[in-house]
């Protein structure tokens, strides 16, 4: 398997990642608009719930298609690719913290 082909299936996990988060900070920043101020034991519960689905969605779109290679046998490949997701990640997240600075 090529490198290039690596290197798009690492940029797409990231873009799915971005996504994701995005959807989850709209969800939280609108979420008193649509479920009112409810203070609570219930908003605690939803909260950490959605913290634990967060870290699995994440989880497999980093992870997912790492440990299937690397289950098939193709060990080199797995281990790429991972670099290459943990690459371009820290490389999204370079890229929000910079456009934060220049916001400010």
């Amino acid at each position: 398997m090529n490198d290039s082909k690596l290197v798009s299936w690492a940029v797409r996990n990231v873009a799915g990642v971005i996504l994701y988060v995005a959807a989850v900070v709209w969800l939280m920043s609108n979420a008193e608009h649509g479920f009112g101020a409810k203070p609570g034991i219930l908003i605690g519960v939803a909260m950490l719930m959605l913290f634990v689905c967060s870290a699995l969605i994440t989880g497999l779109l980093v992870l997912g298609q790492p440990v299937w290679l690397f289950v098939n046998g193709q060990k080199k490949e797995s281990l790429k690719l991972l670099g290459y997701t943990v690459g371009a990640m820290f490389a999204a997240m370079v890229i929000v913290w910079v456009t934060l600075a220049f916001l400010a």
